[in-house]
């Protein structure tokens, strides 16, 4: 009967994992589909990209038969239900006799949120998770020879560091926890060699994407910002984004995400009190990763919820396993919170604020809206958005844009704009990123000493405004907008 379940629950991790697949792609995916459009000797000279090249090629191959979003995130769908799949295994081996925690293993990385999520993301963060899996998966089960074994982690690791530049912290707590137990050394020893001198090839081009990464954080004042979390809250606020998903902490979901950490926190500290045989591999897999990425973010932010995505899998085993003992008290616990996974789900698919940027919509009416011969688009950027180029290219006729050769856009630049505006009606101004690149509005100041005045502001979730300018055009005793 419970393998029944376990089969229907699987089945239903696919299924609750298509809502939202074929949604737009945002900035970093859309930029992923761009470059892996490029010849395949393209495909590593990625030094503006701080990731491996793993997926770059994998993309590479998928573009040459679609881009279509859901086809192009089935790599981290299928990557995603492959992660479900191997903790189920290693869980039906830290309790053989009990198949309950291995279900509930399954249900509760199938309602979680923050998992759903990045499997229907064209990024590399659950590629890292299934890899990550795997490799668990070769170190508590044995399943083969030590030389087999070997050769195949050695295979897994590469990959995964190919896949995330974090994977090195899964790949330390797995060495720990490999010295600490009673396995053999010798052959987990091996597999980390080669797999280290796999990636020795790729070292000059991560050194490479390290200097263009610090160049652009000393040249954009806030960028580091936008992409990490402030020190001293990265760590606490990374666990709970792991267990509650991507909702904001205000509100309704305040209370939500606060009950289900206080639940999480208690179940916790009932299983760490019981299970003392498995506190090193919970501990390995599940939170010293997470702790080895936020003492390195000291010295380099690398920590974020989604770059340690590789333990979520592992922390939901932990919790998993209150339901092995305690009666009522895990039944209640285990019950309310998996209500919560559903509830935040549910609220992931009909609230637009926690989904994406929907570029594709902003594409759409513009299209229908303006007509490119009248119209000129301002991005406040060295290019047009990828998201906006990835659409864009499926137009017959595509607007005119202007961006910029420097960020911070400067005040020179910006006074070039007489020339490059003057032949348009409509001007279209994109908010996203300005923050950062144009503070102080000099792109608005400019049109308006140009002649143009400010028709309409549009909102888009995430994106930001649309800034609409048209041109004053003087008549006789009269002007015309």
């Amino acid at each position: 009967m419970i393998r029944r379940w376990i089969i229907l629950t699987f089945l239903l991790a696919i299924v609750v994992r298509f809502p939202l697949i074929n949604g737009s792609f945002w900035l970093d995916e859309a930029a992923q589909v761009l470059e892996s459009q490029r010849s395949f000797s393209e495909q590593l000279q990625i030094g503006y990209d701080f990731q491996p090249p793993l997926l770059h090629v994998i993309v590479w191959g998928l573009v040459r038969i679609s881009t279509n979003e859901a086809f192009l995130r089935s790599v981290s769908l299928l990557a995603g239900v492959g992660s479900i799949f191997f903790t189920y295994l290693i869980a039906q081996t830290h309790a053989p006799k009990n198949s309950r925690v291995s279900l509930l293993v399954v249900a509760l990385i199938t309602f979680s949120q923050f998992h759903i999520f990045y499997s229907q993301e064209l990024r590399s963060y659950m590629l890292a998770t299934f890899f990550g899996s795997v490799s668990w998966w070769l170190v508590v089960t044995q399943p083969f020879s030590l030389r087999v074994r070997s050769l195949f982690l050695a295979g897994v690791h590469l990959l995964g560091l190919y896949s995330m530049y974090v994977y090195p912290f899964l790949i330390i707590s797995q060495l720990i926890f490999v010295l600490f137990s009673t396995m053999k050394k010798k052959w987990y020893l091996i597999s980390i060699l080669l797999s280290a001198i796999g990636f020795i090839p790729w070292l000059p081009s991560f050194l490479n994407q390290v200097r263009e990464g610090t160049t652009l954080s000393a040249t954009l004042s806030g960028w580091s910002q936008v992409v990490s979390l402030p020190q001293w809250k990265s760590l606490a606020m990374s666990f709970a984004k792991l267990i509650t998903g991507q909702i904001p902490y205000d509100g309704l979901y305040a209370l939500i995400s606060g009950g289900m950490v206080l639940l999480f926190g208690f179940g916790l500290f009932l299983v760490l009190r019981t299970q003392k045989q498995l506190r090193l591999f919970f501990v390995c897999s599940a939170v010293l990763p997470v702790v080895l990425a936020w003492l390195v973010s000291f010295f380099v932010p690398v920590l974020a919820p989604k770059r340690v995505l590789f333990v979520l899998p592992f922390l939901f085993m932990m919790f998993a396993f209150l339901g092995k003992k305690f009666g009522r008290v895990s039944n209640g616990i285990l019950g309310v919170f998996i209500t919560l996974q559903v509830l935040v789900l549910f609220s992931y698919w009909s609230d637009t604020s926690l989904q994406r940027e929907d570029w594709r919509t902003v594409s759409r009416e513009i299209y229908e809206q303006y007509d490119p011969s009248e119209t000129l688009l301002i991005f406040g950027f060295t290019d047009a958005f990828a998201p906006w180029r990835f659409y864009d290219q499926q137009q017959e006729v595509p607007f005119d844009e202007v961006a910029f050769s420097t960020i911070p856009i400067s005040a020179e630049e910006v006074q070039q704009l007489d020339q490059k505006v003057r032949a348009y009606q409509t001007i279209i101004i994109f908010d996203y990123l300005r923050d950062l690149t144009d503070p102080n509005r000099m792109i608005e100041k400019k049109l308006e000493q140009l002649g143009y005045i400010g028709e309409k502001s549009i909102p888009y979730q995430h994106i930001g405004f649309l800034r609409v300018y048209q041109k004053i055009v003087y008549q006789a005793n009269s002007r015309v907008e």
